[in-house]
């Protein structure tokens, strides 16, 4: 629960398409919230796979990866290193599974605009701040899919 006084004129992002939620809570915790916590299961979040979230067009979409972009820039700016890498790494995972679902459904076209934009995040100065077996699995994941699909794909 927020308090409505909390959030002040902080609203969602309009012109987002997906992850709007997410950024809405990032800029609220950065308002620096007094937070209480209570051990009870209020809320409970329903997932499901016909979602517009868990749809290959979602998942492939350049914009699906717009909030976690917007979060590790905003980190950066603050100079939150861990926060950064967290994000970056946050990336990755995201653009692996999307490639994962592309491959596993036969989706060629997609899988390849996804490599192009695997192409482009590891020319991002971030990417060699993560230790080098977090590097290495994601371009195996592009482009050793047989070796990715072995043992790292769950």
């Amino acid at each position: 629960m927020i308090l409505r006084k909390f959030i002040g004129d902080l609203r969602f992002e309009r012109q987002m398409i997906y992850g709007e939620d997410t950024l809405f809570l990032y800029n609220l915790i950065c308002k620096n919230p007094r937070v209480a916590y209570f051990n009870v299961e209020w809320y409970f979040y329903r997932q499901h796979l016909c979602s517009v979230t868990h749809s290959e067009k979602v998942k492939m979409d350049e914009k699906y990866f717009e909030c976690t972009r917007i979060i590790r820039k905003s980190e950066y700016e603050k100079n939150q290193m861990p926060y950064v890498l967290y994000w970056e790494e946050w990336l990755l995972e995201q653009m692996e599974k999307s490639f994962v679902l592309m491959k596993e459904n036969n989706k060629k076209k997609r899988w390849k605009e996804l490599r192009k934009m695997a192409v482009a995040e590891r020319k991002h100065p971030l990417f060699y701040k993560l230790n080098l077996c977090r590097r290495l699995r994601f371009w195996i994941c592009f482009f050793a899919y047989p070796l990715y699909k072995n043992y790292y794909n769950e």
